[in-house]
């Protein structure tokens, strides 16, 4: 089939970046044909006969004809695409946001070069389901313009409202002779005894009581140990909420008797220097050596940091329910995922309704279960009434094979206008191997839950002024930390914790509170009003 490509000036480094194309036919259905760039991906070997886009297809009546563009060159494609004086038949970009930020959408948004869809997404059938399913997905969508620019992509999971779990190696408690810990102190004891008892039983000192990742905020057990004394969210740049006030949690009196206690376990050994030092590889690297000497580490989801096909490694971890403070704290920081965007209309498109169409369609359950797992009653089907889920709960899909995301030609690889259904993030049959990583996620994360707070922040969009102070602040505040915690700056001296607070407040700190609040207050309003009207 000869390759179409897109008809603007920049043909020669066009053909660089194209990887394949399909079809140039009009469906005899509606007699309609929509042009839709997307970045290369594992879960498409070869367009033509790709099953999820031969089923949206089949399911519409609207011929697809997909051009790919390697990964790598995504962003610099967009870049081309949507400069002046270009022309192109592209009518759509199906993508998520690794490959463009909000700020870009926007930004082509303002320039004409991306269309609004306000009055599409009103209207269409499947947005507004998803919309009604999670509330907070309206505010997140609109850009600061107040413009509706993209079709989400988005997963909603219970298994992952908890941005930290703790993780203990019971081989190590079982060989010290210690209990999970439930409270700092007790923490300390563990820690302690994983650092003198020699738990591996190799007879050399190569224990680590506890491992971390300062580049990673759920691999961060610096944050996670400040749940015990403060509400810790970096996502919300460390923005809290009590009786409805948002404060800043590292201006607090809690958070600095937090840097003492951590402070302490360093002064101990107890916090190593590779837990502010390690980068991601390094981090993994240790947690799953085969020399077993990792007594502790945090994540959001154990598969982060555990090898893949590990079943011993993984059954070796136990999760640790969040940990009580001196003065009775005792939280779990949620996570909560905005949405990123999945499909965008360019300006060039001559049918943006039929485009919209195929997005809209593409947000349905059933059209999403495909996108996700591949053709039904081959790749997944329905569960039986007697098979239970990884939550515990009654399942709702069986899935054939745990490799279903390799190459199989049968989805995007969750690229595109996508959102991923309780049933499709919570709702898989359990195998019954206890091992499995996501039986493991799935069982600390009804532990977690207990412990959320009954107010907190999240992902709120903010200003882009406040989105770079939030940046800044988040920035110094981890520096600090850090600084603090190791001993570079006294946590004791009076004047040095004054001066620390004088340089947020010179960061706008409290102007990104101020921001932060009214964002908050408003969708506040926005949720007792639908309350209203239910």
């Amino acid at each position: 089939m000869a390759l179409k490509q897109s008809k603007f000036i920049l043909l020669l480094l066009l053909f660089v970046f194209l990887l394949t194309s399909c079809g140039t036919g009009e469906t005899a259905e509606t007699g309609k044909s929509v042009h839709i760039v997307m970045p290369g991906t594992s879960g498409i070997d070869n367009p033509e006969t790709n099953y999820y886009k031969n089923w949206l297809e089949e399911q519409t009546g609207i011929n697809i004809e997909l051009e790919l563009v390697s990964p790598e060159y995504m962003p610099e494609y967009l870049r081309l695409l949507f400069t002046p004086g270009n022309t192109s038949d592209v009518d759509a970009v199906f993508l998520s946001g690794e490959f463009i930020s909000l700020d870009l959408i926007e930004s082509y948004g303002q320039d004409g070069y991306i269309l609004a869809m306000d009055d599409m997404i009103a209207n269409g059938e499947n947005i507004s389901t998803v919309m009604k399913l999670f509330p907070t997905l309206h505010n997140h969508m609109a850009v600061n313009d107040g413009h509706f620019y993209y079709m989400p992509n988005f997963t909603y999971s219970a298994v992952f409202r908890a941005q930290q779990m703790l993780w203990m190696n019971s081989d190590w408690l079982q060989a010290c002779g210690v209990s999970m810990p439930q409270t700092t102190e007790e923490f300390r004891q563990v820690l302690r005894a994983f650092k003198e008892g020699d738990p591996n039983g190799n007879g050399i000192e190569d224990d680590v009581p506890v491992a971390g990742n300062f580049t990673i905020d759920s691999q961060n057990i610096c944050y996670y140990l400040m749940n015990a004394f403060v509400y810790t969210d970096p996502n919300a740049a460390f923005m809290a909420i009590k009786n409805g006030k948002v404060y800043f949690a590292p201006a607090t009196d809690e958070w600095r008797d937090g840097l003492r206690y951590l402070k302490s376990l360093y002064d101990e050994g107890l916090l190593s220097n590779s837990c502010f030092t390690f980068s991601d590889k390094q981090f993994t690297r240790l947690i799953n050596d085969p020399r077993d000497l990792t007594g502790g580490f945090t994540s959001h989801d154990i598969a982060d940091v555990l090898a893949a096909g590990s079943p011993a490694l993984a059954s070796r971890y136990i999760h640790v329910p969040p940990l009580e403070g001196p003065e009775g704290v005792r939280v779990s920081t949620v996570s909560t995922n905005k949405p990123s965007p999945g499909g965008i209309i360019t300006s060039y498109c001559q049918d943006p309704e039929t485009v919209f169409a195929l997005m809209d369609f593409m947000l349905g359950e059933e059209a999403c279960m495909i996108a996700a797992f591949g053709e039904k009653g081959v790749d997944w089907d329905t569960a039986g009434i007697s098979e239970i889920g990884f939550d515990g709960n009654p399942a709702v899909i069986t899935v054939q094979s745990p490799e279903w995301d390799l190459v199989k030609n049968k989805n995007f690889s969750r690229l595109g206008p996508f959102v991923g259904y309780p049933a499709i993030s919570d709702g898989v049959a359990w195998n019954g191997y206890q091992s499995d990583q996501r039986y493991l996620n799935a069982r600390a994360a009804r532990v977690y839950q207990e412990y959320e707070p009954s107010s907190y922040i999240g992902a709120l969009q903010t200003t882009q002024y406040a989105d770079e102070v939030r940046m800044l602040v988040g920035e110094y505040t981890k520096k600090n930390l850090n600084m603090f915690v190791i001993g570079t700056k006294d946590i004791e001296d009076d004047e040095e914790w004054q001066q620390y607070l004088d340089e947020l407040e010179s960061l706008h700190v409290g102007g990104l509170v101020q921001a932060v609040q009214a964002v908050y207050d408003a969708s506040e309003r926005e949720a007792q009003h639908e309350d209203s009207t239910k």
